[in-house]
């Protein structure tokens, strides 16, 4: 089981403005990236809000167009109640499904870490920006037929954040050749002993 919360941008008054279509956009693709970098097959996804059914009901329905684009699964909306009157949005997705255990998904010291995708600010951020499903599923098979370690989302803390929490997994220290920023569902990081370069991925630090 795997959740993404959204909250603080939309349509009300006091959110980020971005159109409710988009939003729902992002979080579906952030979503379904999770769902593959895990190896998790999903049996259903359920949204819950914190803001009023005819509101979320809009949000609810172009988000389920929004993922069965990229992943089969069925979604329920599982609750919305506005507790206060905050006049901001507020998202929350439920991944319910089987994790493949034959995958280890396990970084290495040693490895290089790779980068793959967009930095993106999130305030920048566009539909160009976000990864494709063929692409991250590209990348996922190169965890399952072992030629990369590990492979991870990148979310909000950028690069950085993932390198510290893959080389921490692997007993040891990320070393960053740079910094990166990070948007939800616009870049992943892989860790291997090989060059993955070939597979468009570019090599951006070591684990030590």
């Amino acid at each position: 089981m795997l959740s993404v919360s959204y909250g603080g941008v939309g349509e009300l008054e006091l959110d980020f403005k971005r159109d409710l279509e988009f939003v729902a956009e992002v979080m579906a693709n952030q979503v379904a990236v999770e769902t593959l970098c895990r190896f998790i097959t999903p049996l259903l996804v359920m949204l819950n809000s914190t803001c009023d059914f005819f509101y979320t009901h809009s949000f609810f329905r172009a988000f389920s167009e929004a993922i069965r684009r990229k992943i089969n699964v069925r979604t329920m909306l599982a609750g919305y109640e506005e507790f206060f009157e905050s006049k901001q949005s507020g998202f929350v997705a439920t991944v319910i499904g089987l994790r493949d255990m034959q995958v280890r998904n396990c970084p290495r010291r040693g490895d290089r870490i790779y980068f793959f995708g967009k930095s993106v600010n999130g305030p920048d951020l566009s539909m160009e920006d976000l990864l494709s499903m063929s692409d991250v599923e590209r990348l996922v098979g190169l965890v399952r037929d072992g030629k990369a370690s590990a492979i991870f989302p990148v979310k909000s803390g950028g690069l950085e954040e993932v390198a510290d929490f893959a080389a921490a997994l692997a007993g040891g220290k990320a070393m960053l050749f740079e910094r990166r920023e990070g948007c939800p569902a616009t870049a992943v990081v892989l860790t291997s002993a090989d060059d993955l370069s070939n597979f468009g991925c570019e090599h951006v630090g070591e684990i030590l």
